[in-house]
């Protein structure tokens, strides 16, 4: 039997959005479960079996960019109908039904979104983009507390993922009022983009600009 190991490809960020919008939102590539390792050295010769698992691979991949490509150009119906058909062929991968929940979102199917971010996670509790994206949905739905476990699970997985530091950083901002430690998130996604992100540059000043100022003694001197 082939060896196993998991493949990920980082997704694309863009960061520049206003707060009220998911930020972070991105194609997410392909995050397997489990998927077969991609190395013809690794194969004996002779190795029937893994030779064919190394061609499904290539095969899931190739199927995957099509939906990716699908999905940059807007076009959303054939990217799901391959998405669909990669979940049937390839039940393991987690990555389609992220792909999947993110089409959903867009299209302003709520519940379907989530039910597929929770499939993602159902096979691959360590799919950082799964926790992130249902941080969101948790968010939009007005589950303040949940979302923030959600993003942070993500930072747990990646302390450098920098598309949670940003979510989390509104949710703390916006709606849970805790200004220090939304800072504390803003200023880590700023760390972590290249070149740094005018908009939440403006963020960051704007709470440095709320933040209580330290108390001075009025006393005079003796």
């Amino acid at each position: 039997m082939a060896k196993l190991n998991d493949l990920m490809r980082w997704p694309m960020v863009y960061s520049n959005v206003p707060k009220w919008l998911v930020a972070g939102i991105a194609l997410l590539l392909l995050h397997a479960c489990s998927i077969p390792v991609r190395t013809a050295a690794k194969a004996p010769k002779g190795d029937a079996t893994a030779t064919a698992a190394i061609k499904v691979d290539q095969k899931a991949q190739q199927q995957f960019d099509e939906a990716l490509k699908a999905m940059q150009a807007g076009q959303d119906k054939q990217a799901e109908a391959l998405l669909l058909s990669l979940t049937q062929s390839f039940p393991n991968f987690s990555g389609p039904y992220v792909n999947l929940g993110i089409i959903n979102f867009r299209a302003n199917r709520p519940k379907e979104a989530e039910s597929f971010f929770a499939k993602a996670l159902a096979i691959n509790q360590r799919n950082k983009v799964a926790h992130n994206y249902m941080g969101v949905a948790h968010r939009n739905a007005g589950r303040f507390d949940d979302a923030r476990k959600a993003y942070e699970a993500a930072l747990a997985i990646d302390q450098n993922y920098a598309s949670a530091h940003l979510n989390l950083g509104i949710l703390l901002d916006l709606y849970l009022q805790d200004s220090t430690q939304a800072l504390e998130h803003y200023e880590k996604y700023q760390q972590l983009t290249a070149p740094p992100d005018k908009q939440v540059s403006n963020w960051i000043a704007d709470l440095k600009q709320r933040a209580p100022k330290p108390a001075t003694s009025s006393g005079v001197k003796q």
